[in-house]
């Protein structure tokens, strides 16, 4: 059996964001979205793109109505104590 088959490559829309549907899986189709967010640099515009990225993300699985799971992994550019931890 082909892995190829059982994975759905996901147009996210979204510069930071890849995403796949993994389908047969024992918990049912889970969504796989690797996530690059946004640096905090202490202005509007770092918090601005990173709701909007964020908001993707709760996009992708709430149009994704058969994922039973979500998995996002990446570079969260977030450290303890920063706005975006």
């Amino acid at each position: 059996m082909s892995l190829s088959s059982l994975i759905s490559v996901i147009d996210t829309g979204h510069p930071r964001l890849s995403a796949v549907i993994i389908v047969d899986s024992v918990c049912g189709p889970i969504l796989v979205v690797s996530a690059y967010l946004p640096t905090d640099y202490g202005d509007s515009d770092s918090v601005e793109e990173y709701v909007a990225t964020c908001a993707c993300i709760s996009a992708l699985y709430n149009d994704c109505d058969a994922v039973q799971l979500l998995i996002v992994a990446g570079d969260f550019n977030c450290q303890g104590g920063s706005r975006f931890f």
